[in-house]
């Protein structure tokens, strides 16, 4: 054939304006596509990533206390799942245990102390194992919610039998005095003075309500905002929401927008340490305050996106919690071959560095939760040590820096503005679950106050990874898109009987008729293909046989299908756990 016919660009869009006008017919496959491949194969320079901004980097696994780094890692050998899965489980259950027991107070001169409690948010498809995660990490603490509601049961049964004598009391009383006062009405001298007495009875049942000491309740995984706010309004007041399906809890269907928003208010308040009212249409109910809150939730992609339609980062949930989007590690789960047991031998047995971790969590538990009258927590605080408070105020004021028009973290104010008070967070509760020691006489190290910096800020650079994903150019996220749909769809792909793609070569039509939906008009599929034939990018070739326009890939996007940041890291990690693990 005339080579001459065959023109390829140096830019896709100054060649794409040159084809303008041209019918886009599907035309037979000419016998010189073979001879373009021959000709032109050796010539294709390596693929370039498109864009490529939004980089992440490994878990600072170091940065975790020994005991927690060891079960972490232990757990991570035995069930391969995704490493911030994991640590997201451990430090859920750490802050749990933590919560009831301190504040943490961040600058003592301005009085600025809050909750301990940490909010987890793993984006995750269903299958990464999140449930064996905390299912292994809870352990110690359902083990003691269980010993602890066997000691108490006794008590709160006897407590629950004289509340309800009172109740009934009360409730008499309130019907007599309602048959009486038709009589006082009538001057009914007698009824009276007995409606009189009543009252006074009833003033002084008023007072003396007997008390129920609540059972441990630690963990919910389902319920509307109101009812989980009503049980720890009147039952134990440290918990946490726990689950692996997070769209059961406030993404599904059967939950309207305006639940789902009322639920993560409700999340925000209690990450505050505030007070919040249940809303209920029948009774009033009282505001629900004095408690701490512990979120661990995995949701769904999809689920998430459904989140963020419903505005979950403009009420601010986003910004508290503590964002991942972890590399998948199924299809490297492969379980090694091993010898048969020896006779005797019961298998599975817990591991020790896992049993130190419980351990640690079990004598946290144990300390007797400060409570007012109410029932409400009244917790000391935890302050940073001056040197910690110089490791803190660095690190907020290396993020405020950054909020400037031009820095990082300009488009993530929301969620970089609570970055330093997670990061207190962090820190308080490492070394209380390390050390034992908190409360007014004691101090954060700058040790853990800089574990806690190390950590806080790789949960935020995840957020900018998440997020960052939104911030691409949308001509960047096409050209992302066909690529990926040319390599991995479109070879399989036919029309009419007979394949779109030949030799890694089609027409141009085929994007319009089978493509990705979003691509099926003329000007943004030109955008995306002038984006993928950019001579720093060259994942495709574009060109002509007389007047029809065709596409040509570059092979080597086959050899290697991930050419963009954050999916080689992907690529690369998978390896690594492969090469880690075996078959």
């Amino acid at each position: 054939m005339d080579n001459s016919a065959i023109r390829s660009a140096e830019k896709g869009a100054h060649w794409l304006d040159e084809l303008s006008g041209i019918p886009d017919e599907q035309p037979p496959i000419p016998a010189e596509i073979t001879q373009i491949k021959q000709q032109q194969a050796h010539e294709w320079p390596a693929p370039g990533e498109i864009g490529g901004r939004w980089d992440r980097g490994e878990f600072p696994i170091d940065a975790l206390p020994e005991t927690i780094k060891q079960a972490v890692l232990d757990h991570q050998k035995d069930n391969r799942q995704p490493l911030p899965l994991i640590v997201s489980s451990a430090l859920a259950t750490v802050s749990l245990a933590v919560q009831g027991l301190t504040d943490v107070g961040r600058d003592r001169e301005k009085g600025l102390s809050g909750p301990v409690s940490l909010f987890f948010l793993t984006i995750a498809e269903s299958g990464e194992r999140k449930s064996r995660a905390d299912s292994a990490f809870n352990e110690a603490v359902k083990n003691w919610e269980k010993a602890e509601i066997k000691n108490r049961i006794d008590d709160h049964k006897r407590q629950k039998s004289a509340h309800e004598v009172w109740q009934a009391k009360t409730a008499g009383i309130k019907s007599d005095i309602k048959k009486l006062a038709g009589k006082a009405a009538t001057a009914d001298a007698d009824a009276a003075q007995k409606i009189e007495d009543m009252q006074q009875e009833l003033a002084a049942l008023d007072v003396s309500e007997p008390k129920i000491d609540p059972l441990p309740d630690l963990f919910y995984s389902e319920g509307t905002a109101e009812a989980i706010a009503a049980h720890l309004g009147e039952g134990w007041p440290s918990a946490s929401v726990c689950t692996a399906e997070g769209g059961t809890l406030i993404g599904s269907r059967a939950m309207s927008a305006e639940s789902a928003i009322v639920f993560m208010a409700m999340l925000n308040v209690f990450w505050d340490g505030g007070s919040w009212k249940p809303r209920r249409k029948t009774v009033s109910a009282p505001p629900v305050s004095g408690i701490r809150l512990t979120a661990s939730i995995m949701v769904q992609r999809l689920i998430m996106d459904k989140l963020l339609e419903a505005g979950s980062r403009e009420i601010g949930l986003l910004a508290r919690a503590l964002i991942t989007e972890p590399v998948s590690t199924m299809g490297t789960r492969f379980i090694k071959d091993r010898p048969p047991l020896a006779p005797g031998d019961l298998g599975f047995s817990r591991s020790g560095v896992l049993s130190q971790f419980e351990s640690r969590i079990e004598n946290i538990l144990k300390q007797p939760l400060n409570t007012n009258e109410a029932g409400e927590l009244n917790l000391p605080i935890t302050w940073l040590s001056h040197e910690a408070w110089q490791v803190w105020r660095k690190y907020h004021n290396d993020i405020e820096r950054e909020l400037a028009p031009m820095g990082e973290l300009a488009l993530l104010k929301d969620a970089a503005s609570k970055s330093a008070d997670n990061a207190a967070r962090i820190a308080a509760c490492l070394q209380v679950f390390e050390t034992g020691n908190y409360g007014n006489d004691t101090e954060i190290s700058a040790d853990y106050m800089e574990r806690g910096c190390v950590i806080a800020r790789w949960y935020l650079n995840e957020a900018l990874v998440f997020f960052g994903k939104g911030f691409e150019p949308e001509d960047e996220r096409n050209a992302k898109l066909l690529s990926q749909w040319l390599v991995n769809e479109a070879p399989n792909k036919s029309r009419d009987g007979e394949p779109i793609m030949v030799d890694r070569k089609m027409t141009l039509r085929n994007i319009l008729w089978v493509g990705p939906h979003s691509l099926r008009n003329t000007k943004t599929r030109d955008a995306a293909l002038a984006t993928l034939a950019d001579s720093e990018v060259s994942h495709l070739r574009l060109f002509k046989i007389g007047k029809q326009k065709w596409l040509e890939l570059n092979p080597q996007l086959f050899e290697n299908k991930s050419v963009y940041k954050h999916d080689s890291k992907s690529r690369n990690e998978s390896q690594q756990l492969r090469d880690s693990w075996g078959k």
